[in-house]
C-alpha cells in the first residue's frame, strides 16, 4: 500500500513541476478564451499547445486587435478570440500552467508577432529587429519613432508577407512598443521661442530662449534633454558634453561638427554654440544625433 502511495505522489510532483526553470523561450496559442478568473485564464486552439492555462500575474501585457492599442484586463471575456503569447517555462499538469506575457484581443486578418529585441540593424528608411531566430523590418509606415526601437525592448509586431530567407524575416505592417511610450518629444511653435517637450512647454527665459543663427534654429541644450530625461554633464577643459538616458549615451564638443551616439560618430553640417554662457545645438541634433521627433509649427 505505502509504495502505490509512493507513486502517486510521484507522479503529481512530476505533475506540477516545471518543464524547464532556465527556458526563456516565447510560445503562443491562438484561440478562444474558454474560462477567465481574476488571476487566471485558458485559452483553447492552435499553436504550440493547444490548451493552455494562463496566470495573469506580474507584467502582462493586454491589446485590443481592433485599435492596436494596449488596454486593460477588464476586455477580456469569455469567448473572445485571443493571440496568446507565454513562457515555455510551464507545469506538466493538464491543462499545462504558464505565465502570461501578452494577450492580443479580438481575431483579425494579419499575422501577429511578439519580439524581445535583442540587436537592431539600422538600415536608413527601416530597421531590422532581431529576436530569438527572427527578424523583423519596421519602417516609419508601421511605426512613426521606428529609430527608437533598444535593445531588450518588447515590440508588437503585425505582418502579412515573409521572406524566404533564414533568419525568418517579416515585414511589419503597424508595431507598437509595450514596455514604454514614445512621444512626439520635441515641438517648436514658431520662432518667438515657445518649445514643448512631451506637450509641456517649457518656461520662457533667457535658458529656453530660441536663436536664429544663418537663417537656422538653435534650441538650449539643457532645457530640452533636462525634459527629455537626459543627465548633462560638462567637461570645461575639452568644452565638451555628455548626455546620458539608460544605455544611450550622446557627445558633442563645442564648435565641431563631429557627435558622438554610442560609439556611433555623425557628422552634422552645423556645430554647437555657447551663447549667453549657454550651450545651443542646431534643431538638426535632436533629429540625426538623439533620434528624437522635432517638429517645427508656424
Amino acid at each position: 500500500m505505502w509504495k502505490k502511495l509512493l507513486l502517486i505522489c510521484c507522479f503529481m510532483v512530476a505533475a506540477m513541476s516545471p518543464v524547464s526553470a532556465e527556458d526563456s523561450r516565447v510560445l503562443n496559442t491562438n484561440g478562444t478564451i474558454v474560462t477567465a478568473g481574476e488571476n487566471k485564464l485558458v485559452v483553447q486552439g492552435t499553436g504550440n499547445i493547444s490548451n493552455v492555462e494562463l496566470t495573469l500575474l506580474g507584467k502582462v501585457y493586454f491589446v485590443d486587435n481592433a485599435t492596436m492599442q494596449k488596454v486593460d484586463s477588464s476586455k477580456i471575456k469569455v469567448g473572445e478570440y485571443a493571440y496568446a503569447f507565454y513562457g515555455a517555462d510551464m507545469t506538466k499538469s493538464i491543462p499545462p500552467q504558464a505565465k502570461a506575457i501578452l494577450l492580443v484581443l479580438g481575431q483579425g486578418d494579419s499575422s501577429i508577432e511578439y519580439m524581445r529585441v535583442s540587436k537592431i540593424e539600422d538600415n536608413g528608411d527601416f530597421v531590422k529587429v532581431y529576436y530569438d531566430n527572427k527578424s523583423m523590418n519596421i519602417s516609419e509606415k508601421a511605426m512613426k519613432n521606428y529609430k527608437s526601437i533598444r535593445p531588450g525592448d518588447e515590440v508588437l509586431g503585425w505582418y502579412n508577407l515573409t521572406t524566404g530567407s533564414f533568419p525568418t524575416a517579416f515585414n511589419a505592417s503597424y508595431a507598437i512598443l509595450l514596455n514604454r511610450d514614445i512621444a512626439e518629444a520635441v515641438v517648436v511653435t514658431d520662432m518667438s521661442g515657445t518649445i514643448l517637450v512631451n506637450n509641456k512647454e517649457l518656461v520662457k527665459t533667457q535658458p529656453t530662449k530660441i536663436y536664429n543663427i544663418n537663417g537656422l534654429a538653435y534650441l538650449p541644450l539643457r532645457s530640452v534633454t533636462d525634459a527629455l530625461g537626459y543627465k548633462l554633464t560638462w567637461n570645461a577643459f575639452t568644452k565638451s558634453i555628455d548626455l546620458q538616458k539608460e544605455s544611450t549615451k550622446v557627445t558633442l564638443q563645442i564648435g565641431s561638427k563631429g557627435y558622438w551616439k554610442n560609439t556611433e560618430r555623425i557628422v552634422l553640417e552645423n556645430v554647437p554654440r555657447i551663447v549667453d554662457g549657454k550651450t545651443f545645438v542646431p534643431l538638426e541634433f535632436f533629429n540625426n544625433v538623439m533620434d528624437e521627433k522635432v517638429n517645427i509649427k508656424e
